[in-house]
């Protein structure tokens, strides 16, 4: 398959690296001739320095026998117009396109992108992508990765099997009996560095067709669970919501005590620049989606509040817990050294917090060049 690249930037030179180790036919177009000399000497792909909007420079890179153009350039209306061109020149079957400013992606503006228009097939949106994977992660609590497949009938999941997991040292063939409700596949596994790919066994499986014939197919044993949003009653709504409080509040205790044992990395907390950039993603998916993220935000910052730490509520309750015990209240001075440890600690918790906010929105800035 022969492939153009427009944009020889981290994501262009990734793209190119994914399908030249597939053995396609890849050229990479960039108007800085130094970023396609990079990529050339370090991958098996062609290069070409120009404008990849220009008709010109998509014909020199062969565009007319070209199966597919992605189009990742710094600026979104390069990629729009390269698509635009390899569609209406040199008629491209495939265009994808990375698009940024959302403004393009309005629901008012559905059409803009459709075959009468502006004819791409595919955009890509790093913001929404980062908020679907933000939304995937909530809906599965646990897993470091989730993958939708079959348009989103099939989800691939990546979970971390610690030593207190109770499916560590079970047979593979064992699962289901010991676990019934565990409606899983396991295709792969990681172990020591080393990576093991599973073939599964299909199932033989009858069925009927509307016209009575009966044929038998092969079934992996993945079934989807269908969806369905029950309203309940206000009792039942508020016993449903303290279910959720206790298994969301246990699941950040776990979370808590990973990072403190050093089996997680504590780049995973954020501060208020994060905070702003997820309640934008989530306010983007819906309303449904936006709620549930600002539920799960009140709930965090109730239980840091709680922390045994002078200065919050928890340190309040360390001290009156105190008095109980002790029958009188603790000093006046050590309540005074209480409250500076505190408040350095809260200090200290914010810098770090917002640091990992700027690291992160660095590192987001340079993957999206």
């Amino acid at each position: 398959m022969k492939v153009i690249v427009c944009g020889a930037g981290q994501v262009g030179t990734n793209i190119a690296r994914h399908l030249a180790t597939e053995h396609n036919d890849v050229i990479v177009i960039d108007q800085s001739p130094e970023l396609v000399r990079r990529v050339t000497d370090t991958l098996d792909v062609q290069g070409l320095a120009g404008f990849a909007s220009y008709p010109d420079v998509l014909e020199r890179a062969g565009a007319s026998d070209a199966d597919m153009l992605i189009a990742v350039a710094n600026a979104d209306e390069v990629n729009m117009v390269a698509c635009q061109v390899a569609h209406s020149l040199f008629n491209v079957p495939t265009k994808i396109a990375r698009v940024r400013a959302q403004s393009y992606q309005k629901p008012i503006w559905a059409d803009l992108f459709s075959r009468d228009h502006m004819p791409i097939d595919v955009i890509i949106s790093p913001e929404i992508e980062v908020a679907r994977a933000i939304s995937r992660r909530l809906l599965v609590p646990g897993a470091f990765d989730t993958i939708p497949l079959a348009d989103g009938k099939v989800q691939l999941i990546g979970v971390r099997c610690h030593d207190d997991c109770p499916v560590v040292n079970t047979p593979l063939r064992q699962l289901t009996g010991i676990f019934p409700d565990l409606n899983i596949v396991v295709v792969g596994i990681i172990r020591d560095g080393r990576r093991i790919t599973l073939r599964p066994t299909l199932a033989n499986l009858e069925i009927k067709s509307r016209s009575g014939e009966t044929k038998t197919i092969g079934r992996l044993g993945i079934t989807r669970k269908r969806v369905e949003y029950v309203q309940h009653g206000l009792f039942q709504a508020a016993w449903q919501a303290v279910r959720e409080t206790v298994s969301m509040t246990r699941s950040t205790a776990t979370a808590i005590g990973q990072m403190i044992e050093g089996k997680r990395s504590t780049k995973d907390l954020g501060g208020p620049l994060k905070i702003a950039e997820i309640s934008g993603q989530m306010a983007q998916l819906g309303i449904r989606e936006y709620i549930w993220f600002m539920a799960i935000l009140s709930l965090h910052l109730c239980l840091i509040n709680l922390f045994p730490v002078p200065m919050l509520d928890g340190g309040h309750l360390v001290f009156y817990a105190y008095e109980a015990v002790a029958g009188k209240p603790l000093g006046e001075r050590a309540q005074e050294y209480g409250f500076r440890i505190g408040l350095a600690l809260v200090l200290t918790l914010m810098l770090f917090v917002t640091w990992n906010d700027i690291v992160h929105l660095t590192d987001k800035i340079g993957l999206l060049k």
